[in-house]
Order: C-alpha cells, then structure tokens, then sequence
C-alpha cells in the first residue's frame, strides 16, 4: 500500500524538523566559515555569539543560573559519557573502596555501556534499580541505596526511551538532596527536554545530558550537558575544578595565553569543549529552539499524548496485542511499545515499512535491561512515537494496519 510516509519514530529522531532548521544551517554553511573562539575576525566573533545566544536559550529552558552552565556536545550520549566518565575515573577512594554509583534498569546503553565499563575495570561498583510491571522506578528505592557511604552518584533517565514512563525525577533528586548531599544526581533527558517541563533548580539535578535533535526539532549531532556548580566548579588550577572532570583534552581556541597551558583552561563551559565545533548544527538548533511555528511544547506535549492514547484505547485489552506500560497517557510522553503475538518486533515493523509506508522503531531501544524488565528481550518490541507535526489519519493508518496484520 504505497503512499506517503508515515513517520512515527520521533523517540529516535524528529521528523519533520522545525521549519526554520534547514534555512539557518544553509546560511551557517554559505556564510563565511567562523569558528567560535579560534579568531579575532568577525566571522568568528558571529559564530561565538550565535553560540552563547543556543547556551543562553538552552539555559532558560531549563531554569539554569547562566548560560555559562550549558557545554554542548554531539548529544546526550556524549555528554553522559563525559560526565560518567569525568567522574569516576578521577574520583578518590575512601578508605580503599570503591565507589558506587545507582543506575536502573531502565537505563540506555549511553549510561549502562560507560557503567559496564566502569565496573568492568573496578573502577566502581553499581547499584542496578528494578521497575513495576508498568514501567515506573521507585524513588525512595533509589534514595536509600543512595544513603551508602561509598556512593558518589546517582543516575537516571527522566523517561523511559522504551515504554514512555515519566519517571520520579524530582523526588529523586529533592530526596537526594536531603539525605545523600555527597551524592551527585545525574538526570538522562535525551527523551524529555523539548518534551516535559525541566527544572534542574527544583529538581535538584547535578548534569542534565539533552539531545537536541529529538523534541527539541533540532538536527542530529546536537546537543550537550548542563552541570551545577556542585559537579564542576572552577579552582583556578588547569586540569582541576571537579568532582567532574575533563576527559577529552586539546584544543580551546582563546588568546594567547590560553594554548600555553598543559590542561584544558578551567573555566566553565569550554573546559568540556574541544576541538572544532559544529557550528553548522548549532544553528539549526538555535534555529529550532527560536521557531514561532513550532507549537508551543505543552501543546505539543497534548497532542501526541491524544494520539497514542488512540493507539492504546484500540488494542488494550486485545489478547493478541501486548502495550507496554501504562493504560493512561498522563504518566507518558509521547511513546508507546507493542508487541504483536505470533510476529517478532522486527517482523512487524518490516511489515508496516513495506506494506503501510510507516516508519516505527522495532527491537531493543538500545535498553535491553529494559526489554528484560519487561519480558520483551527476546522478540523485543515496536516503538510508536509520534511528533508535534503527526495526525489523526497518519494514526488511523498505524491502527488499520495493525488490524490488518491481526487478520
């Protein structure tokens, strides 16, 4: 059944983008090519302020105290790594042990992968957070594991790239923040800002890792952390300012005086940004976060939650159909994962590709602790995750096809 496409997979990458997205990144690539912080020329000079104007938008959507706080990055992946990484390897041993870290079992392979490694090598040891049969991590769980001595950090995503659960974000870190201050609070976002309202003040987050090319409409390859001056404050010595520290060491561009040091300079964003930027893809995330016709995200928020609600409401209760998490869409944003009986996930989304023209997510999310959670490791699931852009029709014809393939 040929057609248009049906683009139902915006939990992997938005599409469309924002519409002003391409625009400002053929502008980026046709305008003299400045590099932000490498000259004294104008064309540098733009590309630096275009560059703290994304820091300082950024800033704002996440009630940051400056835009100084923001280092952007290829994304959340990226960032995570850098702040786990950053951490850890540095961090000093009371009395001998090692440190601990709590993780769930929710978790993407940007923080399960760099935590395997971690443990792997002895560098720390993890403390792994079970889920309901919805979906959903228990907050005081997390804090009490929290309260151990050794633990340096606790890191969670604030929705479930798998299921859509929106997880207990601020309890956890106000919990934390009362009775584990030692404790660094680590919130994965990839799936949320742009998405949910993000605090990192009331919420009590220490590094917030975003992507910038999932709600935010913003092209692939952007994105970065925010980090508190509990993560990363700067003691004036080069190489120095943690507990997190630098892990990626070159070039920062600045006067002089700046190239002379052994270690990155310690100030704070630049000290975790290295090497050439990409200032192009910068631009269509400024671009996207600045987009009047972008509905607002509340708006957009409403609407795809209306959308997989109708996925839901169709097949819950269909013996044949399995929906991950839960029935209601207020404890979602916008994603829901089936599975079909008798197909393997991978079999359904190849069915919908080439007989339906839609584009779903089918496997293991890159989250296979979450699949094992959820029963789903070995046939793993199809993920539906509509955009601000998607319509009634296009889920109509998700919700035809599926009848379909049930015969």
């Amino acid at each position: 059944m040929a057609g248009q496409l049906v683009y139902l997979d915006n939990a992997s990458t938005s599409w469309p983008k924002a519409p002003s997205v391409g625009a400002a990144m053929l502008e980026a690539i046709n305008a003299p090519a400045g590099n932000p912080g490498r000259g004294q020329h104008q064309a540098s000079k733009h590309a630096g302020e275009a560059t703290q104007r994304l820091r300082d938008r950024i800033a704002r959507m996440v009630n940051a105290p400056s835009g100084d706080r923001i280092c952007l990055s290829s994304g959340s992946t990226a960032s995570l790594n850098m702040a786990l990484f950053g951490l850890l390897w540095y961090h000093p041993k009371p009395d001998g042990e090692r440190p601990v870290v709590v993780t769930s079992v929710l978790e993407h392979n940007a923080v399960r992968r760099p935590l395997k490694l971690l443990k792997r090598e002895k560098v720390c040891d993890v403390v792994e957070i079970g889920c309901s049969a919805e979906g959903f991590i228990d907050a005081e769980e997390v804090i009490e594991a929290a309260t151990d001595p050794r633990c340096v950090a606790v890191v969670t995503n604030m929705c479930s790239n798998v299921i859509g659960t929106i997880q207990p974000t601020g309890a956890i870190g106000r919990g934390l923040r009362e009775r584990a201050p030692h404790v660094l609070f680590i919130a994965d976002a990839a799936q949320s800002l742009g998405a949910l309202p993000v605090d990192v003040e009331a919420m009590c987050i220490d590094v917030l890792g975003f992507s910038g090319h999932k709600s935010m409409l913003g092209p692939v390859g952007t994105g970065g952390m925010y980090v508190s001056e509990r993560g990363y404050t700067s003691n004036g010595v080069p190489g120095e300012g943690g507990p997190i520290r630098a892990t990626v060491l070159g070039g920062t561009g600045g006067m002089l005086i700046g190239s002379l040091e052994e270690f990155n300079p310690p100030a704070m964003p630049g000290v975790f940004e290295v090497g050439t930027s990409n200032v192009v893809g910068r631009a269509g995330l400024l671009a996207a976060l600045e987009d009047e016709d972008v509905p607002a995200q509340e708006v957009s928020l409403a609407h795809e939650r209306r959308l997989v609600g109708m996925f839901i409401d169709r097949f819950w209760g269909d013996a044949r159909v399995r929906i991950l998490g839960p029935r209601g869409v207020d404890r979602r944003h916008g994603v829901v994962s089936f599975t079909v009986r008798d197909f393997t996930a991978n079999e359904v989304a190849a069915y919908l590709d080439s007989e339906w023209d839609i584009a779903v997510r089918a496997g293991l999310h890159c989250a296979p602790d979450a699949h094992r959670a959820m029963g789903t490791l070995e046939q793993g699931a199809v993920r539906v995750s509509p955009g601000p852009f998607s319509t009634d029709g296009e889920m109509g014809r998700l919700i035809g096809a599926v009848e379909k393939l049930l015969g």
